[in-house]
């Protein structure tokens, strides 16, 4: 089995998005008081009712926007099997891959719970897995494309 095949992203797309629904999990359910682990980090259950920097959409928008976002996504993750140059076509897939992992996580709360569940406190902000796999993804997936060529 390789990482660079369908079943490989799938596993993946499987284990990231079980440790982030494990994490949001306990935030909900266990480990709902803050706990400081220095100045700057630690753990702090947030209901985040609005999107990055705490911008407040309507939650039907946001929904419906995260879902033609999502399927863009898969798109352009079905069209990067036709690369021909193998390095890219893995990066590529791998940035799609998280990205879509932590959309469809937060995605799922915004429909159980209508706001997503963030749970690392990093300086003033409070994010969650989904946040950084978001973020790390598009780094990769920007990355490939400018040293692809």
């Amino acid at each position: 089995m390789s990482f660079g095949t369908p079943f490989g992203y799938i596993l993946l797309s499987g284990v990231f998005l079980f440790i982030d629904r494990f994490f949001k999990w306990q935030a909900l359910n266990s480990w709902s008081a803050p706990i400081s682990f220095g100045p700057y980090l630690g753990w702090e259950p947030f209901l985040n009712s609005g999107i990055a920097f705490g911008i407040v959409l309507p939650q039907y928008l946001i929904i419906f926007s995260s879902l033609i976002i999502i399927g863009i996504i898969f798109y352009v993750f079905y069209w990067h099997f036709s690369l021909e140059n193998r390095i890219t076509r893995f990066i590529q897939g791998v940035g799609l891959v998280i990205i879509l992992t932590g959309a469809i996580s937060n995605l799922i709360d915004r429909i159980l719970y209508q706001r997503t569940i963030d749970y690392l406190r990093i300086f003033s902000g409070v994010i969650n897995i989904s946040d950084c796999l978001i973020v790390a993804g598009f780094v990769l997936y920007f990355w490939s494309l400018k040293y692809s060529k």
